[in-house]
């Protein structure tokens, strides 16, 4: 309670500052009617294309774009002999395609608003219902983990179209006031957590971000969906909240109260949730020509966890959503063409563990050298390590459009429908990346080409499994965590599963 009041507090504090600072700008209330400028103009002047706005108050309008082409073949390894190499990736897509506006007001005012028209297909949703040896039934309503369920339990498999991801999508929407030094923001946009993420997407130097960006905060996790078992901890990204940004000599600060799910939905869907807490401190200055910054992000999500199945005894469970606490110290260093970005995340999860039960202590990294003659050839290099400390990560959580491995020797035990995850887990994964980019018309246009190998390794099957020996979720896996006592998984002599990766892209921003 004493934390739900503080935070509550915090954010009237927030509100109630912002209400003083537009006081004091505006001392009376409220303003008169002022004559718009367009409707003094004689009617002989010639205005060629004229933008029209419903309030005389909009003293600017600016508009822009961002359109990504992309090519990607991606191929998929898997060293175990006795597991089929999913198929490859061979295609072109619109990675982004944007169009966003920013209206001032005046008088430190500001709107924002950015749509993606590069969001998912309309697409066709699997459902697979049935029970397993225990009685215990479960839903699942996603296309690849319904496909696998109905053929491991012999169930029922459904396909509807799902209109709810459709083509388009928010990406921003924030009402902005600036006030005593601060930028004060309400909201949907990204919190500070992790330097790459927070890097815009058309300023990156890789076509995609890191194995390790993405385990903290992608968005195709197990977590926000109520599956049980891995994946990554949805812990940035974009939420809806209070922001403040503000700078006061070399240093910078920001802090975030938001949602504690991530997107800009309406209502959440999730049994409970808290609000999470956000705050960024760094320090910037330039020595002997070399532009330095360093600083450290960090949060708190007292339900950030994904859901867990907590067993009290051998038939009686219940969800629970555990905390999950983050850090993320980073430096970047720019000189005379080069540029170095080096950054550590770090978080602890409570029963974060793909067996629901135990605590984990992820931990990433990322290092992304480059240099760039002439303004216009940039080459790039990035290395990337996760380690997710028995919590898992499949393939298609951290490289976006890979597909899975999947064992389907999985034997005869007690499984839980709704614990079956979309393809294999992995404890760690480490990566390089080598690129370029191509900078025409004043950075306009861009041009990107890289490759990227990915090495996936300690494999665990993933399947959450009741042992009534301790009467809870145990894993079946031939790696990451202690073995379950049900002959699921076969003993692979190689664990590791290798993902070539080669991008394209081409890019215009406007």
């Amino acid at each position: 309670m004493t934390m739900k009041l503080s935070k509550s507090l915090w954010a009237l504090a927030c509100i109630a500052a912002l209400s003083t600072c537009s006081a004091a700008t505006y001392p009376g209330c409220p303003i008169p009617p002022q004559e718009c400028i367009c409707d003094v103009l004689p009617d002989v002047y010639n205005y060629g294309v004229m933008f029209g706005t419903v309030g005389c108050e909009t003293k600017k309008i600016i508009f822009s774009g961002l359109i990504q082409t992309d090519y990607q073949f991606i191929a998929v390894d898997d060293r175990a002999s006795d597991i089929a190499d999913p198929s490859e990736v061979n295609n072109f897509l619109m990675r982004r395609v944007r169009f966003g506006v920013e209206a001032d007001l005046g008088n430190n005012w500001k709107g924002v608003i950015v749509t993606d028209f590069a969001g998912k297909d309309t697409q066709n949703v699997y459902t697979a219902s049935g029970q397993d040896d225990d009685g215990f039934s479960g839903l699942i309503n996603n296309s690849t983990e319904a496909q696998q369920s109905a053929r491991l339990f012999n169930a029922p498999l459904t396909r509807t179209t799902d209109y709810k991801h459709g083509i388009f999508g928010l990406y921003k929407a924030y009402i902005e006031y600036y006030c005593a030094g601060n930028f004060f923001r309400v909201g949907y946009k990204k919190v500070n957590f992790v330097r790459e993420e927070n890097v815009e997407d058309y300023d990156l130097k890789t076509i995609e971000r890191s194995v390790a960006t993405e385990f903290f905060n992608g968005t195709n996790s197990s977590s926000s969906t109520g599956v049980t078992s891995g994946g990554p901890l949805d812990f940035g990204e974009r939420h809806v909240g209070l922001f403040i940004d503000g700078m006061y000599n070399h240093f910078g600060y920001g802090a975030a109260l938001v949602n504690g799910y991530m997107g800009a939905k309406a209502c959440s869907d999730l049994w409970d949730n808290e609000l999470g807490i956000y705050g960024n401190l760094y320090y910037m200055n330039e020595f002997n020509c070399i532009d330095i910054e360093i600083g450290v992000n960090t949060g708190y999500q007292p339900k950030g966890n994904g859901d867990f199945l907590q067993f009290n005894t051998p038939r009686a469970w219940q969800l629970q959503r555990g905390n999950i606490w983050a850090v993320n110290p980073y430096i970047t260093i720019n000189w005379n063409g080069w540029s170095l970005l080096a950054e550590v995340m770090a978080a602890k999860v409570q029963k974060g563990s793909v067996d629901g039960v135990s605590d984990t202590k992820p931990i990433g990294v990322n290092i992304i050298p480059s240099y760039i003659w002439n303004d216009c050839l940039e080459l790039v290099f990035r290395g990337s390590y996760i380690d997710t400390d028995h919590r898992g990560l499949r393939i298609s959580n951290v490289v976006p459009c890979a597909r899975d491995t999947f064992d389907l020797a999985l034997g005869t035990q007690t499984v839980f429908n709704f614990s079956l995850p979309g393809g294999d887990l992995y404890d760690k994964a480490n990566a390089w990346y080598f690129g370029f980019n191509y900078y025409m018309l004043n950075h306009a246009i861009k041009f990107s080409a890289g490759y990227e190998f990915i090495r996936f390794k300690d494999r665990s099957s993933g399947l959450a499994v009741f042992d009534p020996q301790f009467g809870q979720n145990v894993v079946s896996t031939t790696s990451f965590t202690n073995p379950s006592p049900f002959p699921a998984s076969p003993v692979h002599h190689n664990n590791k599963t290798y993902v070539h990766i080669f991008r394209a892209r081409l890019q215009l921003v406007f």
